[in-house]
């Protein structure tokens, strides 16, 4: 018994005496064998030890212990040159203490601060967006004003960075007068915009006629159109007909219904001698087959060939027939003007076999016919006792949305007036709403996201200001009438009210946006096709069509998993993407689509982010791979661990002949040898390696590539499937991590700091309780405090 008892002591007491168990004994290793380079004032790469005093500065100064850690664990620090050698046993031992640390952290130990975003101007996507819900019109307001400006590896919506230049201030008013423009062409906008009428107004309406037909196969529309003549007679009163709803397979001589309401008589027929005449109260229509090619048409109703006539072109979207003001009097305006508009259609070509079918009257397509209401897309136009009163609710339900807050009593004052002088100098009712909708625009009630100041002590956001916050981190936009609703009535400081909302939000298309900007920022694929292009010469594949076609995969695969609440972890593993045609000829896919579904089950060769064309081109030079390039990637954007830049006067990498990923390999093995070059490229060099199997476009290269790889701790893998895997066991950790650092730092409008640890943490810990589902993150983010509460600095309080 008493031999066992040595035994074990022999065994454990070396351990023990090498272990490295409170910061009092890390700080005696660190005097003893790293004050050389990294104490008493010294600070050999930016690092000292000299104010090291506890576990907080580990989580202070996460980046720097992250380096720590490696370089002791990999052996370069001490270096074997230094005057006392650090013992492998000990080495260890403080590596892992360091390790154990920086994962174990003790939120209780740090300060609790929500941090501070101060007043910041709408970026250039968020005020596009804005314009077109503000709107709801498809303007597009990005060409007008100038990119916003990203620090490195950061987001276009951090207030650092979106201050307001003079320029910038011309722009904005130019934007403004093109938006008032188009909306004052558009009468649903308008409408939407000022429903109230003064007394004596009635809207004229609109008479909508639908031409439906079958759709080839192909989803890109040629040139066109279907040229409509009518002649109409109505009856007073009343929508003047509705569409029923019918489902099913759309075939040659299928039948659309038409519910009655009042009269419509009209023609429907070329610009020519063909002519077809119908009346609605036949309850009705037969479905027409138009084929149009090289600026001619054919016709089929009920699988017969009706006649070719050439198509005369018109406008980009609609034929529109104004109905004009009758008269003059001022005191009875039986109509404030609108129009009678008629969809413009036309279809592509179809291939003989789908033209022999139509011909023979089978079906060529399968599509539900969808339903359409025209009473129902209409705005509800309410009438008021006064003009005062109609103008008053038109630009209070107006600025509420443009500020996306109520207005103050000073802004509505202010704004009156302005409409005011606008029809005092004989503008009608809806022109005189000019002048005030521009000026808002250009406020900065509108171009700014601000909140009140309130005082030095951390205090929840309001519930406009939560509704702003929410709207504009999954919309990139203003919140919608439902949400400020919930606003106004308080129900979204509840936390039950709150994440049904992210629910909504999310479940919405607008939330695509979040998805989108997100993505390619925290990826670094949003200048691709702009500020990073692959060689044309050596690339001329790489087009703008293609390399638009890159970045749209990354974006719906992310927000299949994003939003479809997937695993974060298959963003590294997914062996599904998304592909159109020419992306899918580029990976050597098959390029037959028989839907408009462009997801794709993967092959062993690709699967997740790491074999995606954008994220291979935009980590490669442009006329070759780079597995620098490549490696120093993964640690940043999916590792969040910024190796150190490089020293000074490193010669440039060159190779020797033979084929391009050999020449790499031995020039890189080369580079080396440095010893300066060595500690991080030991590190980089492994991961590119990995993905040696594409080049500098994402393409797989033809035979046998080496991409082998071995860390310096002896870990071996090789190619993409060995890195994913390595990626999604010892780096899940980090992985996770960095994706929830990246998605608060987006939520929030800033970089994160020391005080965010504590909500990171939260948001990891919801991680782990949900098997990893991206909604439990997302939930997350929006329930945590610096997401909820806001503190002015003391030095920025009145």
């Amino acid at each position: 018994m008493g031999f066992r008892i040595v035994i074990l002591l022999l065994v454990w007491l070396p351990g023990r005496l090498a272990a490295v168990d409170s910061v009092a004994e890390a700080q005696a290793v660190f005097q003893k064998y790293c004050f050389d380079c990294h104490g008493n004032g010294k600070a050999k790469a930016g690092i000292s030890f000299d104010e090291f005093s506890g576990e907080v500065d580990l989580w202070r100064d996460r980046g720097i212990w992250l380096r720590v850690r490696d370089a002791v664990r990999l052996g370069d620090m001490p270096p074997e040159k230094a005057e006392h050698a650090l013992p492998a046993a000990k080495r260890r031992a403080l590596g892992d203490w360091v390790a154990h640390t920086l994962q174990h952290v003790d939120v209780t130990k740090i300060p609790k601060h929500p941090g501070h975003v101060p007043p910041r101007r709408l970026n250039r996507h968020e005020y596009a967006y804005t314009v077109q819900d503000l709107f709801g019109i498809e303007f597009d307001a990005l060409p007008l004003l100038p990119e916003d400006l990203v620090e490195g590896g950061g987001f276009d919506n951090a207030a650092a960075t979106l201050s307001v230049q003079p320029l910038l201030i011309e722009k904005y008013i130019g934007a403004a007068r093109q938006i008032i423009e188009a909306v004052w062409r558009d009468d649903e906008a308008l409408e939407r915009l000022l429903p109230v009428l003064p007394p004596g107004a009635m809207p004229a309406g609109k008479l909508p006629f639908t031409a439906t037909a079958a759709q080839s196969k192909r989803t890109d529309m040629g040139d066109g159109a279907f040229a409509v003549l009518v002649r109409f007679k109505t009856q007073t009163g009343g929508a003047l007909f509705s569409k029923a709803p019918v489902t099913g397979e759309w075939a040659p001589g299928a039948k659309t219904l038409y519910i009655k309401r009042g009269r419509l008589i009209y023609d429907i027929g070329w610009l020519g001698n063909l002519e077809t005449r119908t009346r609605v109260d036949d309850g009705e229509w037969h479905h027409a087959l138009l084929n149009v090619a090289d600026g001619r048409a054919q016709i089929h109703a009920d699988g017969k060939l009706l006649g070719t006539r050439r198509l005369t072109q018109t406008d980009k979207a609609e034929h529109r027939f104004r109905i004009g003001v009758a008269g003059d009097d001022e005191e009875f305006q039986p109509f404030t003007g609108g129009t009678i508009a008629f969809t413009r259609f036309y279809d592509q070509p179809l291939t003989a076999a789908e033209a022999q079918a139509a011909s023979a009257g089978k079906a060529i397509a399968r599509k539900p016919v969808y339903v359409w209401d025209p009473t129902a897309q209409k705005p509800a136009v309410k009438s008021a006792a006064t003009e005062a009163e109609a103008a008053r609710r038109n630009l209070e339900a107006f600025l509420q949305q443009a500020f996306r807050r109520p207005p103050t009593t000073e802004e509505m004052t202010r704004y009156l007036k302005l409409f005011a002088h606008a029809r005092g100098k004989g503008d009608t009712f809806r022109e005189a709403f000019r002048l005030p909708v521009k000026t808002a625009l250009v406020s900065p009630a509108f171009l700014f996201r601000t909140e009140s100041t309130g005082g030095a002590r951390a205090q929840r956001v309001t519930a406009f200001e939560l509704a702003n916050r929410l709207s504009y981190f999954l919309w990139a936009s203003q919140p919608d009438a439902a949400l400020r609703e919930r606003a106004r009535s308080g129900e979204l400081l509840r936390e039950e009210i709150l994440r049904a909302e992210v629910k909504r939000l999310l479940a919405d298309e607008r939330a695509r946006r979040f998805v989108e900007r997100f993505t390619l920022q925290w990826l670094r694929i949003d200048g691709l096709g702009t500020r990073i292009k692959p060689d044309a010469e050596r690339f001329p594949q790489a087009t703008p069509v293609l390399l638009r076609a890159m970045k749209e995969e990354t974006v719906l695969f992310a927000d299949s998993i994003l939003r479809g609440n997937q695993p974060v972890t298959r963003l590294l593993d997914a062996d599904y993407t998304f592909v159109n045609t020419d992306l899918a000829r580029h990976y050597g896919m098959p390029t037959l689509f028989t839907g408009a579904d462009l997801k794709r089950r993967l092959t062993k060769n690709r699967g997740g982010l790491l074999t995606q064309a954008s994220v291979l081109t935009v980590s490669s030079s442009p006329r070759r791979t780079s597995p620098v390039f490549r490696g120093k990637w993964i640690l940043e954007v999916l590792l969040g661990q910024t190796p150190p830049p490089p020293p000074a006067n490193v010669p440039e990498l060159k190779t020797e002949g033979g084929t391009e990923t050999k020449t790499i390999r031995d020039a890189l093995a080369r580079h080396r040898q440095n010893a300066a070059c060595n500690s991080c490229h030991k590190r980089i060099d492994p991961l590119g390696f990995a993905l040696e199997a594409f080049d500098a476009t994402g393409r797989l290269r033809p035979g046998p590539v080496d991409t082998a790889a071995q860390l310096q701790d002896g870990t071996r893998f090789e190619g993409h499937t060995g890195l994913r895997r390595m990626l999604l066991t010892r780096e899940q950790p980090a992985f996770t991590r960095q994706l929830a650092t990246r998605l608060l730092a987006y939520a929030l409008g800033r970089e994160l700091e020391f005080n965010d640890e504590a909500a990171v943490q939260g948001l990891l810990q919801a991680l782990r309780e949900n098997d990893l589902r991206a909604e439990a993150l997302i939930q997350a983010v929006v329930a945590s405090y610096p997401f909820q509460y806001r503190q002015v600095p003391a030095r920025e309080t009145p």
